[in-house]
């Protein structure tokens, strides 16, 4: 048999063999330019249990719940806008623009201002499903 030794995370980032593996949170580096959108939809995703609970156990409360959530997350996006100036443009990571970094790390690739879509297709999944 063959023992090969386990690779720590940090080897793995750093190799070409394994970073395939890697995903690293959304406010930090990333080993691939697509890697933000799977841990944001992972930080969305521990929140779904709560909320299909909550629609499970009162639809009228539960949907108040997903609605809460929905504009949170709109005025969040709306205050992160307005407060650092942001004007719509198509995200590049690693621009050399400070005005497009700006944008993608910023507003575009976090999970607080994505939440509101994804709760809304929670809300309408359960709808469906009742």
């Amino acid at each position: 048999f063959f023992f090969f030794k386990q690779k720590t995370a940090y080897e793995m980032l750093r190799s070409l063999v394994g970073s395939e593996m890697c995903i690293r949170d959304s406010l930090g580096g990333y080993c691939y330019g697509w890697s933000w959108f799977l841990s944001n939809d992972l930080q969305m995703f521990l929140f779904t249990p709560l909320l299909v609970f909550l629609l499970h156990k009162s639809s009228r409360f539960g949907k108040i719940a997903c609605y809460v959530c929905m504009v949170a997350s709109l005025a969040i996006g709306l205050f992160i806008a307005i407060w650092y100036h942001l004007r719509v443009n198509i995200p590049v990571p690693g621009a050399k623009n400070n005005s497009l970094n700006d944008y993608y790390n910023k507003f575009y690739s976090v999970p607080w201002t994505k939440f509101c879509v994804y709760t809304l297709g929670i809300v309408y999944g359960y709808m469906y499903k009742a």
